[in-house]
């Protein structure tokens, strides 16, 4: 059986197993590993940022100038890889 979800979604239709399907996704394990990893990433991150900012003003004396530099000079590979990528597009085999 088929059903609506909503009268503003009317071209859009899922059947029931579909729906019991997205009623049970908290139940997969997947779902709780993305939660945490969401949650560790986040948190190690803001580690590495305020102990590489408190070690850059503190012990080495480096300032919003020399912070710019260094972080500028870390993206430099990703715009590298966006432009690979970019590249890859244009020129097909």
């Amino acid at each position: 059986m088929v059903i609506q979800n909503s009268p503003m979604d009317s071209d859009r239709s899922i059947d029931r197993g579909e729906k019991a399907k997205m009623d049970n996704y908290k139940q997969d394990p997947m779902y709780y590993f993305l939660i945490v990893l969401t949650v560790l990433t986040t948190a190690g991150f803001q580690t590495w940022s305020i102990l590489f900012d408190n070690f850059a003003v503190n012990a080495v004396g480096l300032e919003g100038y020399h912070m710019g530099i260094l972080q500028s000079v870390r993206e430099i590979p990703g715009f590298i890889s966006l432009l690979v990528i970019f590249l890859l597009l244009i020129i097909r085999e």
